[in-house]
This record gives structure tokens, C-alpha cells and sequence, in this order.
């Protein structure tokens, strides 16, 4: 589409820039499915004239460079945040190093490409107006400006009328008429570029919200801890014998501990004629009782559910002794730093892919560059980690041997042999029977019996 794009802002021909939900929605209304560009022409020039589109739309290099860069930039973004997600449970000498240089690598990236925007909007004069008349609105930046720009360069042309726009978002009402019938007008579906700019004041609202809910939550654990460890309270709340040990619930801690599902079904059924003020009081009570209800539940009913280390292994050997598990696996730093290599490798492997699409359809001189590095970067990482992965296998003799079986096997080379001893250790190891490694795989059939069934 991008070509196209370019080949009719070269040609200096304006064009109808149109919802692309109800474009495909005409387009798959017609009789003919063909799927060729001379088709889809047909169509589109059919749905332009019944719709009595105005071609009053001329290319700008600017907003569709700008447009570039930001999505490059979103996707650069994204994978930075989940890049630091992962550095979280990265160790130390193994993966934590290549994580890293990724997320610098991302950083560097980013900060390129802001620049970039920031000189092609102070380069033009009408983008520079445009940005500054959007960022007096309350909730939009610099970055979200720019975004607004190169997605809908139609903002600011006096040739749009305000429903013209909405329509190009895909926010103008949609009327379900038929024959003589007026149905509803709704909006089905709003592209997510617009969704981050719609009503900036639903946007405060819940801001607002969230801060209620915030500070409710703290009350809410304050009540817990002092029902709990505040005496005056905890008696009057809990039965308890001389030496101290609590019992059960008096009759004001069994009132307590219901009293929040009272509170929420009054607010559900007189919440449209409550007053603010009275709504407030309820919520700020909601919260207190709610904290004074969770303590009772959590000290007198869920004694035996603690999630504690203590706990854990005893519900632990207590499945063992059930399953008789026999503990015979030996924990090996070979495998676990092979597995951590393996896993990093596939992430890489599936970035590299990604952006290798990408690279089809980015463009000279604006995202291209960008993709190309970051390619280069991925392919680096791989190479490095490959070297790694080879490097421990060679060091370990019995990691040495089960590669060589395993890759006596067609169909399986030495990446995915390596593979298989990072994350099945117990491969090759005598004290596992063919059935047991199953079951540690989780292929073995499992057994839906009962007493006479």
C-alpha cells in the first residue's frame, strides 16, 4: 500500500484517504471474490461513488515519514518492556549479559528515532502549528502529538469537516437502517491509534478512581494488621482462651466478617438514587470492614492453607510418598546454564523473524536503517549464544555423548539435540525407565480409573 502511496504523492494527485473497516466491509459485500489488485480497484472506485467520496487528499512526504518512525518507534517500545521483564529473572553470567545489551541497544534506538521526530516536526511549519495547537489540549504530549499528526494528517485541513474526520477514524455512528426500520447508531470498533487520545476527561475520571481505590486498599490493610495485633481490638473481634489462643469468631467478629456482602448488595441496589456524599461514606466503611472481615477469615478459617516454605514441602513429600517418587535426579550446572542459553536463543531466533518481515515492507532512508541494525544485532546475539551453547557441550564429556546419540537420530542436528538435554536433563540416564521419562514429559496416558470402573 506504502508504494502506492508514494507513487500517487510523486505524481502530486490527490486521493480519498476513507475508514479502512468500512472499505473492507463494501469491498466483502460484493459478489465477486477475486483477490487481485484490478478487483480491489473496482470495488474501491464502486465504494467511492456510492459513498460520494471527495479525492481532496495530497500525499505529504512528512506525515508518512513521521507516520514511519513512530511505528517503528512503538515497536521498539514494546519489546523494550519486555525485555526488562526478562532481564528480572535473568542470572547472572549466563543470559543477564546478552538481556543487557539488548535493552541498551533498544534505548539507543529509541532515543535515535525520537530525535528524528522531533526534527522533522520542527522542520515544517505547519506540523510545528499542528503539534502546538494539540499539546494545549489537556493530556497530550510531544510524542502522542506527533502520533496524532502522521496517523491523521487530514487535522487542521479546512477541506475536512468535523464528520469527514470522524469517519476517516472510524468513530462516526454507523446507521443500521433497513427498508422502512431505523435501527441504532453505534460505533463497532475504534482503531487503537485514536483510542489513546479518546475523551481525555473519561481518562481523568479514572485516574481519580484509581487513586480512591488505592488509598481504600491501604485502609484496608491497616484494619487487617490492627485486627490482628491491636489487643482491644482482637478481643473483640475473636474468641480467646486465657492462655491466648483464639478460637472462633464472638458474635460482633461473625457480624464483621459478613458485613462487607451487605454493604456491596445495598450498593447495588441503591446506587442510582444515593447521594455522593453518602456513596463515599459507604466505600470508605466498605474498605474498613473488608480489611476486619479478611483478618477474621484469614486467622480463624485458612490456618491449614498458609502459603509458607514450611507448608510447601510438607505438602510436597507428602505427594511424593503418595506418587512414590523415587529422588534420583542430581542437579547439574551444565544443564540448567545450557537450558538458560536454549531459552534466550529461541527469543532471539523469534525476534530475528519478526523483523525480517518487517524489513519487507520498511522504507529507504526512514525505518529501513533502523530494522537493518537491529537485525545485525539479533544475528550477533545468536552467533555469540551458538558459541556458548557448543562451548559447553564440548566441556562436558557426558553432555558430549548424549549429543553424539541423539544426533545419530535423523532428523535431529546439533542445535536440537542441545536443546533437548538443556530442558530433559534425565535423557540417557539409567535410573529412568522409558515410561518415568514420559511421565516427566508429560506424554504419558494417565489412568481415569475408579474402585470398580
Amino acid at each position: 500500500m506504502s508504494k502506492y502511496v508514494n507513487l500517487l504523492g510523486a505524481m502530486k494527485l490527490k486521493f480519498v484517504r476513507s475508514s479502512i473497516m468500512e472499505g473492507s466491509k463494501s469491498i466483502n459485500k460484493s459478489v465477486n471474490f477475486c483477490k487481485t489488485d484490478k478487483h480491489d480497484a473496482f470495488k474501491l472506485a464502486y465504494h467511492g461513488d456510492k459513498m460520494q467520496l471527495t479525492a481532496n487528499y495530497l500525499y505529504q512526504q512528512e506525515s508518512e515519514t513521521l507516520k514511519r518512525y513512530q511505528q517503528r518507534r512503538e515497536d521498539l517500545v514494546l519489546m523494550l518492556g519486555n525485555k526488562k521483564k526478562r532481564l528480572h529473572h535473568s542470572i547472572e553470567g549466563i543470559d543477564k549479559k546478552s538481556i543487557d545489551d539488548h535493552i541498551e541497544f533498544l534505548q539507543k534506538e529509541i532515543t535515535e528515532i525520537d530525535k528524528m521526530l522531533n526534527e522533522i516536526v520542527d522542520g515544517s511549519k505547519e506540523l510545528k502549528e499542528k503539534t502546538k495547537i494539540l499539546e494545549s489540549i489537556p493530556g497530550i504530549g510531544k510524542c502522542l502529538a506527533s502520533k496524532l499528526i502522521s496517523f491523521l494528517p487530514e487535522l487542521g485541513n479546512k477541506e475536512y469537516s468535523s464528520n469527514e474526520l470522524a469517519a476517516i477514524v472510524g468513530i462516526a455512528p454507523y446507521a443500521r437502517d433497513s427498508g422502512n426500520k431505523k435501527g441504532r447508531r453505534g460505533i463497532s470498533s475504534i482503531p487503537g491509534t485514536w483510542k489513546e487520545a479518546y475523551d481525555v476527561g473519561l481518562r481523568d475520571y479514572m485516574l481519580q478512581v484509581y487513586n480512591y481505590m488505592a488509598m481504600a486498599l491501604a485502609l484496608t490493610g491497616v484494619l487487617a494488621f490492627a485486627t490482628l495485633y491491636f489487643e482491644p481490638l482482637t478481643k473483640l473481634m475473636f474468641a480467646v482462651t486465657p492462655n491466648g489462643q483464639i478460637v472462633g469468631n464472638t458474635g460482633f467478629g461473625t457480624l464483621v466478617m459478613f458485613a462487607p456482602v451487605g454493604i456491596a448488595l445495598y450498593f447495588f441496589m441503591g446506587f442510582g438514587t444515593m447521594k455522593i456524599e453518602t456513596a463515599k461514606v459507604l466505600f470508605w466503611v466498605y474498605a474498613a470492614l473488608t480489611g476486619m472481615s479478611l483478618a477474621s477469615l484469614g486467622l480463624v478459617y485458612t490456618v491449614n492453607f498458609c502459603k509458607t516454605d514450611k507448608h510447601d514441602a510438607f505438602k510436597l513429600a507428602y505427594y511424593g510418598d503418595k506418587m512414590q517418587l523415587t529422588a534420583n535426579y542430581l542437579y547439574q550446572q551444565e544443564s540448567e546454564t545450557l537450558k538458560r542459553y536454549q531459552q534466550r536463543r529461541e527469543d532471539l531466533v523469534l525476534m530475528l523473524g519478526n523483523k525480517k518481515k518487517r524489513l519487507h515492507h520498511s522504507i529507504e532512508g526512514i525505518d529501513k536503517k533502523s530494522i537493518d541494525d537491529h537485525i545485525e544485532f539479533l544475528q550477533k546475539e545468536i552467533t555469540e549464544i551458538d558459541k556458548k551453547l557448543n562451548e559447553i557441550v564440548d566441556g562436558s564429556k557426558e553432555l558430549k555423548e548424549k549429543t553424539k546419540i541423539l544426533e545419530s537420530i535423523p532428523g535431529i542436528g546439533k542445535c536440537l539435540a542441545s536443546k533437548l538435554i538443556s530442558f530433559l536433563p534425565e535423557l540417557g540416564n539409567k535410573e529412568y525407565s522409558s515410561n518415568e521419562l514420559a511421565a516427566i514429559v508429560g506424554i504419558a496416558p494417565y489412568a481415569r480409573d475408579s474402585d470398580k470402573r
